[in-house]
This record gives structure tokens, C-alpha cells and sequence, in this order.
């Protein structure tokens, strides 16, 4: 009874998830920004199968983000993913680790890197202007993915490159709500005019997201 189901569980996702997706309407009042509008750069980054966003560190993001956080005065960028707890904080994970976030909805994790300065630019990226407005929506949707308690953030552990930090998230993760998905999700809660239904991988994510943005490295 338990097997089958797991297995009706994961039908449903597959017939639902994408039409679940496209639901959520973009902004066109956000984007593209008005001339006059206050305007701050933001960028997707690629790294193999995941993408990332790079977000600079001002007041909206000060104002927004929870408590706890490993940043520092003079930290101006953060690198902010995320996906699978157990496949992204294992340097090493096997086979099963590697599929069964696919197969089955499993705990999630955020990783985040500080940066004094503008980072990861040998790397494959998007630079997108949006509108001050609408990073602070963009900020609203990703503070709310960390786990808290008494109102502060729950750092897991160190990260996996520069000053990082892996911290517990929500929801679930799975094939069909994977870290490059979210990544075009909230880029489009920030205005752009994407859909999220059809994207899996991270070729997926950078090809939608290049229409909106200036397309370098990589």
C-alpha cells in the first residue's frame, strides 16, 4: 500500500507539476524596468547541471533577508542556491544520493556564498536589470525558503567554496521542483516574463533567462 502510494504521489507530479508551474503570473509593471525606475543588476551563474543567482547586498537586501546569516560588513555579493540536502552538501555522493532526489520529494538546502566583490566571473552568466521593486519581491520569495527558528536562520554546516554556509530550507525537493527551476521562478516573481513549467535542466534555465539579459562568459 505504501509503495503504491509513493508511486500515485509522484504521477501526480509529473501530470500537475508543470501546469502548477505556469500558473503564477510575472509582473509587467515591473519588467522591463521604467526608465525612471531604481534599477539593481542581478545574475543567474552556471555551474555543470545547477544554476545559481548572484545578488548584491544593499539596503532592500538587509531589510528582507532573516536574521543569522554569515555576512559581514564587508560583504557586497552573495551566491545563493538551492536543492537536494543530501546530494548538495555531500562532496562525494553516490549513485542513489544522485537519482533518488529525482524519484522522491526529500529535504531541502540553501547554500550560500559572501563575496567582497563581484564573483564567479570565469563562469557562465546572465547580468539582468530588474527593478528595485521587484528584487525586493524576488528577496520576499527566497527569504522565505529558510527554515527558522525563534526567527533565525539554521546554518547545517560549511559550504562549498569561498565564505559559504549550507542552511536548512523548505520545501521538499524533487525532479519537478529542482534548484534551476527555482532560480527562473524567482526571477520571475522580480518582473521577467518567463515560465518555469518545461525547465529541468540548467541549459533550460540559461536559455530562458538569456532573453531577458546580457549573456557572458561561459
Amino acid at each position: 500500500m505504501k509503495k503504491s502510494s509513493t508511486y500515485f504521489r509522484l504521477l501526480l507530479l509529473v501530470l500537475f507539476s508543470p501546469v502548477m508551474a505556469s500558473c503564477a503570473s510575472s509582473n509587467p509593471d515591473l519588467f522591463p524596468p521604467a526608465a525612471d525606475a531604481e534599477t539593481v543588476e542581478v545574475q543567474m551563474v552556471r555551474h555543470g547541471w545547477h544554476v545559481g543567482l548572484i545578488l548584491p547586498v544593499d539596503e532592500i537586501f538587509e531589510e528582507v533577508m532573516p536574521a543569522g546569516l554569515h555576512l559581514s560588513a564587508s560583504h557586497r555579493y552573495i551566491e545563493i542556491g538551492w536543492g537536494d540536502r543530501d546530494y548538495y552538501m555531500d562532496p562525494s555522493p553516490g549513485l542513489w544520493t544522485t537519482i533518488k532526489g529525482g524519484l522522491f520529494p526529500t529535504r531541502s538546502v540553501i547554500h550560500l556564498a559572501a563575496y567582497s566583490r563581484l564573483p564567479l566571473q570565469h563562469l557562465e552568466r546572465i547580468e539582468i536589470r530588474i527593478s528595485a521593486e521587484g528584487y525586493r519581491l524576488l528577496l520576499q520569495q527566497v527569504a522565505g525558503y529558510f527554515t527558522t527558528e525563534e526567527g533565525e536562520v539554521l546554518i547545517l554546516g560549511d559550504g562549498l567554496y569561498g565564505d559559504s554556509r549550507f542552511y536548512a530550507a523548505s520545501p521538499r525537493y524533487h525532479l519537478f521542483q529542482n534548484s534551476n527551476k527555482w532560480a527562473v521562478r524567482k526571477l520571475r516573481e522580480a518582473g521577467l516574463p518567463v515560465r518555469s513549467a518545461f525547465v529541468i535542466t540548467a541549459s533550460q534555465a540559461v536559455r530562458k533567462i538569456s532573453r531577458h539579459g546580457a549573456h557572458i562568459g561561459g
